[in-house]
């Protein structure tokens, strides 16, 4: 597979690292709206700031990180043609 996606690789990758950072809270203010609604579906929450101006939001039953309310999915599907989506 990683032959066919050579001229891709780096864009997928980039696309998925991005998609991975956007958990991370770019504010405190981000960082307490992520806890008022994590928390509604999955418990209590809380911050930690993880370096200057980063807070990551952690469920506090198993410490499992919760995306921040700007969390984006990856996108790799706008790397590929139609044809090449149809042969997939």
């Amino acid at each position: 597979m990683v032959f066919g996606l050579k001229d891709k690789l780096v864009d997928a990758f980039n696309e998925v690292q991005a998609s991975n950072m956007s958990k991370i809270c770019s504010s405190y203010d981000e960082a307490m709206d992520t806890i008022a609604v994590r928390s509604r579906t999955y418990g209590p929450c809380y911050t930690k700031e993880v370096s200057p101006g980063k807070w990551v939001v952690y469920r506090e039953s198993d410490d499992k990180v919760m995306k921040s309310v700007n969390y984006f999915r990856p996108d790799i599907k706008n790397l590929f043609t139609e044809e090449e989506l149809n042969n997939i």
